[in-house]
């Protein structure tokens, strides 16, 4: 599944982001999981380039928790394999109401096929995913306002 959502730009400022999301709706915050994966392939592709193991969890985690609320209920977990090792590190999102991984506005053309985020290495890479997790939390935000 593919969720479409319109493509937030990340903002140095976290607390305007998080003004966005109308805070009656943070039981869709809840609903999203970010997946970093920690397997072989993923963590020795960080080591080779210098990258501490946790560097991808950590810099996702630290951007739910500058959101703050609500955006700070995401979970953020560490995974096994998420199947594009020759892609690594990958990082992918789930949603309770989804089977699996899905797919994000923001992700390219081969990501949204594997519903897997490839090659996040950079600050940049990793802004890329938040965006596009809060993408989806804002486009689920404004269906649930429209029924």
């Amino acid at each position: 599944p593919t969720m479409k959502a319109e493509q937030t730009e990340s903002s140095s400022s976290s607390s305007s982001s998080s003004e966005e999301c109308n805070l009656n709706n943070s039981g869709i915050c809840s609903q999203f999981k970010i997946l970093t994966c920690t397997s072989k392939a993923c963590s020795q592709k960080r080591q080779v380039l210098q990258i501490d193991q946790y560097a991808t969890f950590a810099a996702l985690y630290q951007r739910k928790e500058e959101a703050g609320d609500p955006y700070s209920l995401v979970d953020v977990e560490e995974s096994p394999c998420l199947g594009r090792c020759k892609l690594a590190p990958c990082v992918a999102v789930e949603h309770e109401d989804f089977v699996g991984t899905v797919g994000l506005i923001g992700m390219t053309d081969s990501e949204l096929n594997d519903r897997v985020f490839h090659r996040v290495i950079t600050e940049e890479d990793c802004d890329r995913v938040w965006g596009s997790v809060v993408g989806g939390i804002q486009m689920m935000a404004e269906e649930e306002e429209a029924n």
